[in-house]
């Protein structure tokens, strides 16, 4: 499975949050980690959404982080960002698919589907930024 742009965009924005320690607002992350403004801003709004930055607001305003990295998994970085994923379409919608009822790979699917949400929750920000 790959990660979206998006999803990497957010966890190299949340990171560079988080390093430098103050406020910072979504042109100068984007500017710092040299990835596109206006995708930026889109992004800490969702999270801002999520609860997973603060965005404060006039002179010296600007995003920070709502909770710590060891408390943001990469599961609620693309559930803010991307919403709920699946990895085949029957899952989301059973009325997608005219063969649900034969087919042989939808249980299984099924259990994928949870294992790879389990993971994601798992994984904190905080292990993947030290390799853990």
């Amino acid at each position: 499975m790959e990660i979206s742009k998006e999803l990497e965009y957010t966890i190299i924005g949340l990171i560079d949050l988080a390093e430098k320690d103050k406020r910072s607002t979504a042109v100068e992350i984007a500017r710092n980690m040299q990835m596109p403004e206006e995708q930026i801003k889109k992004i800490f709004q969702k999270l801002s959404k999520a609860e997973i930055v603060r965005s404060v607001k006039g002179a010296g305003g600007g995003y920070e982080l709502a909770i710590s990295l060891e408390e943001i998994t990469l599961g609620d970085l693309k559930r803010a960002v991307s919403g709920e994923h699946f990895v085949v379409r029957c899952l989301e919608d059973e009325s997608s698919c005219s063969r649900i009822d034969i087919c042989r790979i939808y249980d299984g699917m099924g259990k994928f589907q949870v294992m790879w949400n389990n993971f994601l929750d798992s994984v904190s920000i905080k292990e993947l930024v030290s390799g853990v």
